[in-house]
């Protein structure tokens, strides 16, 4: 019988995504979504891709969990339901603390009570602190700079001290850098629309022209083109490090906190020209202002990663590009 997995927010960019590649590798995902970050007409594109009915609870994480995981039997969980906009955390400190921590805290509790023990969080990159070194390795120092990244810390806490109150728990959260790209069918992917998008969404409501020019924030950082520098991951290659991650966890005999990240710094500049490059279209841009809280640069070292999940990235910024483009294509058509 396939184990069952509880996948909080598996409608939302990432969620959906994790979805198909927990059918594909022989899994049960159970879905939790309360769609506010994401909407209910991408159930129907996974069912289209994995041609299987999906089992999903419309519903948010802070409401009590207890029945579902008593019906449903539980083999573990991996929670990605969360608020996620740093500008938006800034202005609503107090609903991100209450829905990201509460939100865990209800899982972690409809787990202790019917048998539920192995667990995978999605961490973030944004807890390092802006003066580590990069690339930046798991023991670099974490320091909160807003209220979202700040809530990670402290789903980060809660997970370790729940692992030291039961010796049988096991947790493994997973400090993503920066997600781009989409799913080859192009069915599936982050909404263009959505006010909490991502810079590689920007790009392509400028390549669609919803957008006269993409707005770039600050050229005048330390680095090889003066904008900031990320570590972009596709989101098939983020996909895969959740699957090691689910099948390392039994057998690794600790907690722990993992990268998931390519080792390699791109900057703002290198994502728009390569587009533009790969996907043969002129992105208009304007340097502004930098922006609150960017920080200058930050790349992942991959190596607990690769020594303990057997994961690499394996896919390039090229890669990334045609996807998404590919993807806003189909369904601009």
């Amino acid at each position: 019988m396939a184990k069952k997995i509880v996948l909080t927010g598996g409608a939302g960019y990432i969620g959906s995504h994790i979805f198909i590649s927990l059918v594909e590798n022989g899994y049960e995902p159970i879905i939790i979504d309360n769609f506010s970050n994401s909407n209910e007409a991408v159930i129907q594109k996974i069912e289209l891709i994995t041609n299987k009915k999906i089992k999903f609870y419309k519903s948010d994480v802070t409401n009590n969990m207890d029945e579902l995981f008593k019906n449903e039997s539980v083999y573990g969980v991996i929670h990605l339901a969360a608020y996620k906009s740093i500008p938006s955390s800034l202005s609503n400190p107090l609903e991100y603390f209450y829905n990201n921590v509460s939100g865990l805290i209800s899982i972690l509790q409809a787990m202790n009570n019917n048998q539920c023990d192995k667990i995978i969080f999605s961490s973030s990159c944004s807890i390092y602190s802006n003066n580590s070194n990069v690339p930046v390795t798991e023991e670099c120092q974490i320091k909160g700079n807003n209220p979202y990244s700040l809530s990670k810390i402290m789903c980060e806490e809660i997970l370790n001290q729940t692992a030291f109150a039961d010796p049988n728990f096991r947790y493994m959260s997973l400090r993503y850098f920066n997600p781009v790209g989409a799913h080859k069918s192009g069915l599936i992917g982050e909404m263009v629309d959505s006010e909490e998008s991502n810079l590689m969404n920007e790009i392509c409501k400028v390549a669609i022209r919803k957008k006269k020019k993409l707005s770039i924030f600050g050229n005048d950082y330390n680095t090889h083109d003066g904008t900031c520098v990320r570590d972009f991951i596709h989101i098939d290659d983020l996909v895969s490090g959740h699957i090691a991650a689910l099948e390392s966890l039994p057998h690794l005999g600790k907690n722990m906190c993992v990268n998931l990240g390519t080792g390699n710094g791109y900057s703002i500049l290198d994502l728009v020209k390569t587009f533009e490059k790969v996907n043969n279209i002129a992105i208009p841009f304007e340097f502004c202002n930098r922006r609150k809280g960017d920080i200058e640069q930050i790349y992942a070292d991959t190596s607990l990663a690769e020594k303990l999940l057997k994961w690499k990235s394996k896919k390039s910024l090229e890669d990334m590009c045609l996807s998404s483009w590919h993807r806003v294509k189909k369904t601009n058509s």
